[in-house]
């Protein structure tokens, strides 16, 4: 019979064995579902500043939209455009455009073939990326006309939040839909092209066009160049068909049918490994006793 104290050390190893494999299950099973799980608190997020700006916008006196509008326009004829470059000077001028909710939420966009539905905010800072969609100072504001660009810029490859991680799937006839104040405004994507940073070209005025032009990184993960979707404006009534199709499937209930059934066999697992270790020893205890007697 092996003395007290080393059946009491062997007793201790099982047992810290034991309890590293539960840790190193429930470590596993956290970074399995962080993804999915980060991505569902955003996009609740996201979904929330939405509807938010539309229920504001909807209370606003209808006069008081269109002087809003009225002042958009009359900045997109007098900007000079230039993507990326707005003068410090004429910083405050843009922050006052399209400020309808008092937040810097300018509007939204919908893409129905990605499920993304997103709030545009000012400027391309990482907070405005991090949340939504950011419009890049010096291009045309989202309100729509012939002879403007909007360029809306957002990341790709987030672990917490999709956003434009999509857009790479996005295909020349697809439509994405730009909401501001009272205006609902759709694109036909008409380019598709990858440029390095520094290659502006793609983004110029088109005397004869009104666009909106969607950027994010590309290559997914190594980001060395910007991915360019332009969309074109075309009637609003070929938004419903194609949003009517656009049905997907919530990554988080993915994650959570995978994760379940991973998670019970896991524990099934552990436990039918704990009771192998300590049954056979109480068993073998009770026979001795017994032959004792």
């Amino acid at each position: 019979m092996p003395p007290a104290g080393t059946s009491r050390v062997k007793k201790g190893r099982r047992s810290f064995s034991d309890i590293a494999l539960i840790a190193l299950f429930i470590f596993g099973l956290s970074v399995f579902l962080y993804p999915p799980l980060a991505n569902f608190y955003n996009h609740q997020r996201q979904k929330a500043a939405v509807v938010s700006y539309e229920k504001a916008v909807s209370k606003l006196d209808t006069t008081q939209v269109e002087r809003l509008l009225d002042e958009a326009e009359a900045y997109n004829d007098a900007l000079v455009y230039e993507p990326g470059r707005l003068p410090v000077s004429q910083m405050d001028q843009y922050l006052r455009m399209l400020n309808f909710t008092g937040t810097s939420v300018m509007g939204t966009i919908q893409i129905p073939s990605l499920g993304v539905n997103l709030p545009i905010y000012h400027t391309t800072d990482e907070a405005v990326l991090q949340a939504g969609v950011g419009h890049i100072p010096g291009t045309s504001l989202p309100i729509g006309g012939v002879g403007t660009r909007s360029v809306l810029t957002g990341h790709r490859g987030l672990p917490s939040s999709k956003l434009f991680t999509d857009l790479d799937k996005l295909k020349p006839g697809d439509i994405f839909v730009i909401r501001t104040g009272n205006r609902e405004l759709a694109y036909r994507v008409s380019d598709i092209v990858e440029v390095l940073p520094t290659e502006v070209g793609a983004l110029q005025l088109e005397a004869d066009r009104d666009l909106v032009t969607l950027v994010t990184c590309t290559p997914y993960g190594i980001n060395t160049h910007r991915l360019l979707v332009t969309g074109e404006r075309t009637e609003l009534s070929a938004v419903g068909s194609i949003a009517a199709d656009a049905v997907r499937v919530d990554p988080v209930l993915v994650a959570a049918f995978v994760a379940v059934p991973i998670f019970v066999v896991g524990l099934v697992v552990v436990l039918r490994r704990t009771r192998s270790v300590y049954a056979p020893r109480h068993m073998g205890k009770d026979s001795s006793h017994a032959d004792e007697k």
